[in-house]
This record gives structure tokens, C-alpha cells and sequence, in this order.
């Protein structure tokens, strides 16, 4: 099997014997783009951490409506629930950038909570910043106008799949952020006047990150600090 674990960060931190056991229960997974994850009071009886793309973590508040609660990428995984023992819970998710992921079963996931602590532990304390970066997400919503959030979004994104260019429609943008498509293309076209991205089909390059730092709004600081501190804990097990 490819061995892309140094692209995960939580698997970058691992012990490597912690790794080797996580490597021989894994499987190399690769997703399209709008591929479902996990499906809304479902679970899929797996466990995916990211090595690529990016998942939308969703919540549905009425038939018509998705919007994204957090996003998960290469800084995490997909299945937090587990640690708790809960199986389903009414929030779904879906891949917003196609890529690749680490799977492991929901036994196999279990029994590496049970044999490793450190394992354990890198798993917890990144569900602890997942915890965090949905209430931030919550007060964002209800305080923040469009540009600052869409920014925000931007930001993590291009944190989270590595690359300074990425594909997703105006539709699906506005569907997760809560808004209208005409919303999005007007924020959008603001930015790439501003120079900040290029936009043009679903297709994004980042061109000024600085820049878009400051449209952002204060949330993207406190989810990427909140993150750090959970990076520097994680290296000193490795």
C-alpha cells in the first residue's frame, strides 16, 4: 500500500509503532468530489483521515438546506463520534474536494483506542478542536457578514488540502455557507478584484493569503491557534 501517513497531521505525530499497527489495519480509500462520508443520523461503520481532499461536516436544518458546521482535511479525521461510542448522529458528511483517505474499521478504530493511549490521545484532543471549531463556526454565522466568512473558508481550505488551487462551484459554496448563489458570485467577484483569487469555472487559486487574512474574520486566527496548540501537543509523542 502507498504510505501517504506523513500527509495526515495527526498520523505525522503517531509513534511509530503506534503507525505500524494503524498501517496494517488501514486502507487507502480514494473519493470523488460530492462523494457522501456519512450519511445524515447514519454511521458508515468507518473511520477516514484524510490525506487528501477535504470533507464538508454538515448539518441539515430543513430539507432544502446544508450548512457546513466545520470542515475536516489532512488536519484530522472523520468519525470523532467513536471515541464516545455513539454510532450515528444527525449531522452528515460528504467530500467538498476530491482526494484520499486512511479507512479503518470501526473495530479496528476501537481496538487501537484500547491498545494505545497516545493514539487515544492525538484522537481526543483533535475532537476536542473539532468540538471547538463547530461552536466558533455557530457565533460566525449569526455575527459575521459573507465576505468575512467566505474568506474564513477560503482560508481553511487552502490550510487543509495543501494546494493553492482547488474546485467548487458557487452553488455548493453558497449551499454550505447558508446563503444564495447570487450572494456568493458577487462576494467572489470582489475578492478577485481585490487580487486576493482567481476564480473562473468552480476553479480557485489562492493568490494573496495576507490579503485574505484581513477580510477574514477573527474566527479563522482562533481556529488555527486552537489547532496549533493541539499540533504542539500531538509532536512530543512522536
Amino acid at each position: 500500500m502507498e504510505n501517504l501517513a506523513s500527509s495526515n497531521a495527526l498520523l505525522a505525530n503517531m509513534p511509530s509503532d503506534i503507525l505500524n499497527d494503524f498501517m496494517s489495519r488501514a486502507e487507502l480509500v480514494h473519493f470523488d468530489l460530492n462523494e457522501p462520508a456519512m450519511m445524515e443520523s447514519e454511521f458508515s461503520g468507518f473511520v477516514e483521515f484524510p490525506t487528501a481532499g477535504l470533507l464538508s461536516y454538515t448539518v441539515k436544518p430543513d430539507p432544502e438546506t446544508h450548512i457546513e458546521i466545520a470542515s475536516i482535511g489532512r488536519n484530522g479525521f472523520l468519525g470523532a463520534a467513536e471515541i464516545f461510542g455513539m454510532g450515528s448522529l444527525p449531522q452528515a458528511a460528504f467530500w467538498m474536494v476530491a482526494g484520499k483517505s486512511y479507512r479503518l474499521t470501526r473495530e479496528n478504530f476501537g481496538i487501537l483506542l484500547r491498545q494505545h493511549y497516545d493514539f487515544a490521545q492525538i484522537c481526543r484532543r483533535y475532537t476536542g478542536q473539532l468540538f471547538s471549531e463547530v461552536c466558533l463556526n455557530f457565533g460566525c454565522a449569526s455575527r459575521h457578514n459573507l465576505e468575512n466568512r467566505c474568506a474564513k473558508w477560503l482560508l481553511l481550505t487552502h490550510d487543509r488540502i495543501g494546494m493553492d488551487h482547488f474546485y467548487v462551484t458557487q452553488e455548493f459554496l453558497a449551499k454550505i455557507l447558508g446563503t444564495k448563489r447570487g450572494r456568493i458570485n458577487f462576494v467572489a467577484t470582489q475578492l478577485q478584484t481585490a487580487g486576493l483569487i482567481q476564480y473562473s469555472r468552480g476553479n480557485i487559486k489562492i493568490l494573496d493569503r495576507a490579503g485574505l487574512i484581513k477580510v477574514s474574520c477573527q474566527c479563522y486566527q482562533k481556529i488555527s491557534g486552537v489547532a496549533a496548540g493541539i499540533a504542539m501537543a500531538d509532536l512530543h509523542l512522536s
